[in-house]
């Protein structure tokens, strides 16, 4: 029985180690060459932040510090597009591996998933820096963040695993959520504060999970106030239920992985 822990965990260790190292090798391919390297990842929700604060700085000015406001929201979503597709996509790369070497097909995701935080945990730095100089004071209400982050990544870890699963039989789904992205931010309150949307549709937007991640997030920065008992208990579910549905599908279907390439 000893002997048996012990092969589960060194082989554990043998995984996981595989996942870090692919995890850092997607990131050097990725900025291999470039003279900002991570800081790519600001150029996008940057900009986002500058059309944002001249488009809408004047729009809504019962907003104080609107930039702020808007930026506390960009954090959050910088993760998402970025973590789904690369996600998504890393299946369809790992193929040749998978076709060659008997490595369990989770690897890939994982890794991708894996990747993607460390990159958007690196991005935290210079945007700190930036809320900084926007006006924001650290508060007790910062480390709260940390479960939120936890809750929302297991979130878009299931969804990711879910799409990726169905993009290896049908390119479709990879085609089809990149189109959707774009629906997805401008349908997420980034530049808008919530009341603005008509109370009678209103209810449309709780339909969106993102949503549920981004305002708890924005309320313990922006407005240094704690999440209100029924937006954690949101967080949990959604991100429970998308993380099981993600991996029971992607269990399903991977056997099929290598007939589909």
């Amino acid at each position: 029985m000893q002997i048996n822990q012990q092969k589960h965990i060194l082989s554990f260790g043998v995984w996981f180690y595989m996942v870090w190292a692919l995890a850092w090798k997607n990131i050097r391919v990725k900025y291999k060459n470039s003279l900002l390297g991570m800081l790519w990842s600001l150029v996008n929700p940057l900009l986002f932040l500058l059309i944002f604060s001249y488009v809408f700085g004047h729009a809504f000015p019962d907003i104080e510090n609107y930039t702020l406001y808007a930026l506390t929201g960009l954090v959050m979503w910088s993760l998402f597009p970025v973590a789904t597709s690369q996600t998504i996509q890393s299946l369809l790369d790992g193929a040749p591996i998978l076709k060659s070497i008997a490595v369990p097909v989770i690897t890939f995701p994982v890794s991708a998933m894996l990747s993607s935080f460390i990159q958007f945990l690196f991005t935290l730095i210079p945007f700190g820096g930036i809320m900084l100089v926007l006006g924001y004071h650290p508060s007790i209400h910062l480390l709260f963040t940390i479960p939120v982050l936890i809750f929302f990544l297991a979130f878009v870890s299931g969804l990711s695993f879910l799409i990726g699963a169905l993009n290896v039989y049908f390119r479709d789904a990879g085609l089809l959520w990149n189109t959707l992205l774009p629906a997805v931010f401008y349908f997420t309150p980034i530049a808008y504060p919530v009341n603005l949307i008509p109370e009678n549709i209103r209810w449309a937007m709780q339909l969106n999970p993102v949503y549920h991640f981004i305002e708890p997030f924005r309320k313990l920065l922006y407005f240094q106030q704690f999440p209100e008992p029924m937006q954690w208990l949101w967080m949990l579910i959604i991100g429970s239920v998308f993380l099981l549905i993600g991996l029971v599908v992607f269990n399903r279907l991977k056997r099929g992985f290598i007939s589909h390439y």
